[in-house]
This record gives structure tokens, sequence and C-alpha cells, in this order.
């Protein structure tokens, strides 16, 4: 199929190229944009300009229902609606420059981004796209607020948000195997990948359904769907937080021999508590989780003391904080009754 009739098939009429000042305007801008943003990237300026130089960019008229801004990557051009303000560079603009960086200089079709371009499939094609979104949030001072981005904030969580922007920018797996070592697993990784998928499609029946609602008389069938789509999101949204978590600081806790991993692993699990979003059925599961590792920490604390120093015992006893600890964990699990027998001896 040809390109104008691929083009004409997803609703974009080609007109004329935009002028080469709004060309270099927009180029310009998401530059500077992206490497304000991201200070720690590799990448400088003049060279985030290069990536952009050769990008095709046209007008055209886009079938209503469609963005306003579309990368096609068949002939790596940028189509904007014929009516669109070019001297506005919004979140649509810097979001197709992004594919259109992931893309616009690769000769072979292998990955972008976060997307890779397999023999017989094509993976992580929703984490990609929650990437670039995460970044152009990130510019526009947007907080993370759908499932998607919750969970990739917290991906970065550990592996390091500066991987992420290095992996998405400049096509390359720092992020996947970052995130594979970290973990101690690549079967993790591969099945976020697929549940994202699922993720990013419901959301996109939720999307469709309620543009269908401004214009249906049925709205209570609408919202019926609507809630039955955002059920079976939470669930599986709930699923693979649980994973991630449980499956990072399970493992992290098996390598701590320094009194500095003990602090860092107890930071990192207060940061990234901060981060969950929580069930009420799951309140319980969570807490457990994170006492029974306080328990080993204090455990791994002792022993590393002992072997340390001959005074460390006494050192660990009298640790206000670890005292705390011992009362938080002694909370969690102590028995009603037990409650009940304190409060009547007093």
């Amino acid at each position: 199929m040809s390109i104008e009739k691929s083009l004409r098939k997803i609703g974009i009429q080609p007109l004329e190229e935009i002028t080469r000042e709004e060309k270099h305007n927009i180029i310009k801008n998401v530059a500077k944009s992206i490497i304000s943003t991201f200070s720690y990237h590799k990448t400088d300026y003049c060279q985030m300009v290069n990536k952009m130089y050769n990008c095709k960019m046209s007008r055209a008229k886009i079938q209503e229902g469609l963005e306003r801004v579309n990368y096609f990557y068949k002939n790596k051009t940028i189509y904007f609606d014929e009516t669109l303000d070019l001297s506005k560079i919004d979140e649509n603009i810097t979001r197709e420059c992004i594919h259109y960086i992931q893309n616009g200089n690769n000769q072979e079709l292998e990955r972008m981004g976060l997307c890779v371009f397999e023999k017989f499939k094509v993976r992580g094609m929703a984490l990609n796209e929650v990437a670039i979104n995460f970044i152009v949030n990130k510019i526009f001072g947007k907080r993370e607020s759908s499932k998607t981005q919750v969970l990739l904030k917290q991906m970065c969580l550990i592996t390091g948000e500066d991987v992420l922007v290095d992996s998405s920018i400049n096509n390359n797996e720092n992020f996947e195997e970052k995130f594979m070592e970290q973990t101690n697993t690549d079967i993790l990784y591969f099945q976020i990948e697929s549940n994202l998928d699922k993720m990013f499609d419901i959301e996109q029946k939720i999307s469709k359904l309620m543009s269908e609602g401004r214009k249906s008389k049925n709205l209570k069938r609408i919202f019926k769907k609507v809630n039955i789509h955002k059920k079976e999101l939470n669930q599986i949204f709930l699923e693979t937080q649980w994973e991630i978590f449980s499956t990072y600081f399970n493992r992290k806790i098996q390598v701590i021999n320094t009194l500095e991993q003990v602090e860092n692993y107890k930071n990192e699990l207060f940061d990234y508590n901060q981060w969950l979003e929580i069930s009420i059925d799951d309140e319980i599961k969570y807490s457990l989780f994170s006492a029974e590792k306080i328990e080993k920490l204090e455990r791994k604390e002792i022993e590393i003391i002992r072997r340390n120093s001959s005074t460390g015992l006494i050192l660990f006893n009298n640790n206000p904080i670890f005292s705390i600890i011992r009362s938080i964990r002694k909370l969690i699990f102590s028995k009603p009754e037990d409650y009940e027998v304190g409060k009547q001896e007093k």
C-alpha cells in the first residue's frame, strides 16, 4: 500500500510542508525543553537539534477524533492539523517530536525507545508510549496520574529516572538491563510489558466510551461498561504493582552486607511506599511485608555490627531508631486480646 493510501486509511490528508521558520521554532523549543528538564541527559542541545534536523513536517486535514499532531513512521513525517497554531509548542507536538527522535535516524526499524521489533512480534509498545508520556509530563510539569504512569514511576525508583530517559531518547537497552539486574529476573520485565499492553488497550477503550457518552442518550449503559473496564484495569495494576514491589525488595535484602546498605534499604522502602496505590484489602499484606523486612534488617544489622566490632551489640541495643521499629512491629503483630489485657492492667 502506498504512503498516501496508508495515510488516507487512518484519516490524514497531507497538504503543504510547514515553513522553514515554523520548523526551526519547533525543533529549537523541543530540544531546549528536553535538555533543560533532564539536565543529567548525556545529549547536549546541538546534538538534540541534529536528531530532529531531517524531520519532515507538514500540514494536513486530520479526521475528527484523531490527535491534531501525528507522527507517521513509514515516511518519517510529522503531520499537523491545518488549524493548529504552531507558535505554541504543546504536549502533542513535543510527544510526536520524541517519536521522530526515536525512529527518524534509524535505517532499520529494530527499536523505538523501549519498543522492540523482533522477528515475529513487537514488544514494549505500550511501555514506550507510557515512557514518552512520562517525559512529556515532566517537561510540562504535570504529575503522573494514570495507572500506567504510576507503574512506570515505580520502575524508575528501581532503575533511576535518568536510565529511562536515556533509553527512551537514545534507543538503547540500558533501562531494560538495569531493571532486570536490580530485580534479578527477566521474567518480571516481560510480564510488565505484557500487562502494560493490556492496560493501555483498556485505557483506550475507556477513552472511546467516554467520547461516545457525550453523544449517547443511554449513559447508564456507557457508564456500566466503563466501570467494568476500570475494575479490570485496577486488578491488573494491583497485581503488577505487588510483583514489582515484592520482587525488588525480596531480592535487594539478600545482598545487604554493610550498615550503609541497611540504611539505604530503609530509605528506599520508605520512598517507594509514597508511590504505592494500595487497596483496602491489600493494606495488611503490604504492612506485613514491610514489617518482615524491618525485622530481617534488625538481624542483619546485628550480624554486621558483631562482625565488625566487639562492642557492636551494645551500640545496636542503645539505638533509639530500632526501639521505635520494634514498637511498630509489635503493634502490627500483636493480637487484639493482648491489647485489651494491657489496658486492664493499667
